[in-house]
């Protein structure tokens, strides 16, 4: 939360949105652009961020509209999507998979604002 907050202000995002660009993110570096061979598709994005099919379906296009995403389409039967993350999405994603001792000093600053960490 410590690291996402700041973020969600700052990019005017919220969570669930950032679950979806990390998931789109992590599927082509494991992946590749091609997913199986047929490209990614909304199946796989919902298995890995755990919400519902039209979730994924209405989240992808907000991301879009904000150029934080985009995609092409191939084929014509089969329709293989290939996702790309914007310069601008991909400094969101960076943010998100920061350093543990980057989270630790967070997490250490909040609690001294808080005042609940008094040394």
């Amino acid at each position: 939360m410590q690291i996402a907050k700041p973020l969600r202000d700052k990019y005017k995002i919220n969570f669930a949105d950032m679950r979806i660009l990390c998931s789109i993110d992590g599927l082509t570096q494991l992946y590749g652009w091609k997913l199986n061979g047929l490209g990614i598709s909304e199946n796989q994005i919902r298995l890995t961020t755990g919400f519902s099919p039209i979730g994924v379906k209405n989240r992808i296009k907000k991301l879009e509209e904000l150029n934080y995403l985009t995609h092409t389409e191939e084929g014509k039967k089969r329709i293989i999507r290939r996702y790309k993350i914007t310069k601008r999405g991909k400094e969101i994603v960076n943010d998100l998979s920061a350093d543990r001792e980057q989270v630790h000093q967070r997490i250490v600053g909040f609690l001294r604002e808080k005042r609940l960490l008094v040394n």
